[in-house]
């Protein structure tokens, strides 16, 4: 959905003027520092070509904790080819969680946080993601109100009843809470595919 492509692109725009603004520094600090015979040389094989982010919609009711990932998604930026790719992960997937066993990935973040989620990535996917952004519930509501104060316009496939929101089938324009209803939805037959293609 279009809607939730931008809210993702603008977090990753601000996480790249953040990264671009502090690799700059480095450089320029870099350069104005005095050579010594002490400094080390990089091979340029050994610097990575791809950043990927962890993208967390977190179901955390507060900030004291870090909640369940209810959404996972990993960006991967190839600085070669300048192109982005986007994957999502169904958040049910059965992995192996290291130092907890068999577990749904969405636990993974919840029990250790960012370090361990990365160490389930490694584990079963084979790679990580050292760069992440969390967004919880009510951070969504708020993003959503502030990137489209006049709501968005949605054509909904059909009625839904969630958490005392009721949306009706058809085109209607959606609030940020609204919205996430709308988003978290999987109580039918098309189960996480289904949200994951809303």
């Amino acid at each position: 959905m279009k809607v939730f492509q931008k809210i993702i692109l603008s977090v990753l725009l601000l996480l790249t003027l953040v990264v671009g603004f502090f690799s700059i520094e480095f450089v320029h600090g870099f350069s104005s520092a005095k050579q010594t015979s002490t400094v080390k040389k990089v091979d340029p094989k050994s610097v990575p070509t791809t950043l990927n982010v962890a993208l967390i919609g977190s179901d955390a009711r507060s900030k004291d904790e870090n909640g369940r990932s209810d959404s996972l998604m990993v960006a991967q930026y190839d600085q070669k080819t300048q192109q982005a790719k986007l994957i999502s992960i169904m958040r049910d997937s059965y992995v192996d969680i290291p130092g907890y066993g068999m577990d749904k990935i969405n636990a993974a973040y919840s029990y250790g946080g960012i370090d361990l989620l990365n160490q389930t990535l490694k584990e079963n996917f084979k790679f990580e993601a050292p760069y992440y952004a969390s967004i919880t519930f009510q951070d969504f509501i708020d993003c959503v109100n502030e990137l489209f104060p006049d709501g968005v316009k949605i054509d909904a496939e059909k009625s839904l009843d969630l958490d005392g929101v009721y949306i009706k089938k058809g085109k209607q324009v959606m609030d940020g809470n609204t919205l996430l209803q709308y988003a978290r939805f999987r109580e039918d037959e098309e189960g996480d595919f289904g949200r994951i293609r809303r």
